[in-house]
């Protein structure tokens, strides 16, 4: 059992919706992102970009993002995404290895802005892109959890910004 194959239940509300915008837990939408309930694609995604550049194409795409089309509503890709997680054996990123296994060179490619990786914004990079990010991706060490590794110190920008959310958000009424 692994959690993040729970992931491919997306592709079963696309039975339901017209559209599907799947996003992990970990994620703050920063900006208006309605655009992409207007998208012509089936399948769209972002990539999982190592170091941050919204022009740079990759061939692999991250799976805390998804946009699902209701055409993809017959083609039972959560049995198949299963089935294909099964053969694979090694899942050390889980749902996103079987879904880069399983849709390679099928899907539309949307540009990072609408998932930014955090691991990609060290504090003196993150200023250059600010106002281009919608969606930020809290991917490792995560805001709310208090002990950071060393290493996640480098994030405090963008954490703050999460911290700011957060505190916007619990207002005690």
């Amino acid at each position: 059992f692994i959690r993040s194959l729970f992931t491919f239940e997306a592709f079963d509300l696309a039975k339901t919706y017209d559209r599907v915008l799947y996003l992990d837990s970990d994620m703050l939408v920063m900006k208006d992102i309605s655009e992409l309930f207007s998208l012509s694609a089936r399948i769209a995604v972002t990539p999982d970009a190592g170091v941050y550049n919204i022009q740079i194409p990759y061939d692999t795409f991250n799976g805390g993002f998804l946009v699902i089309d209701k055409s993809t509503a017959q083609s039972d890709y959560r049995n198949k995404l299963l089935d294909t997680a099964l053969k694979m054996g090694d899942l050390r990123l889980a749902d996103q290895s079987v879904m880069n296994a399983y849709f390679k060179n099928s899907v539309d490619y949307l540009d990072s802005r609408y998932n930014c990786l955090k691991r990609c914004f060290p504090d003196e990079k993150f200023s250059s892109f600010d106002d281009k990010i919608k969606i930020i991706h809290f991917v490792g060490a995560k805001p709310w959890h208090k002990e950071k590794i060393s290493n996640e110190r480098r994030y405090s920008r963008l954490e703050s910004i999460w911290k700011e959310y957060y505190t916007l958000c619990s207002v005690k009424i």
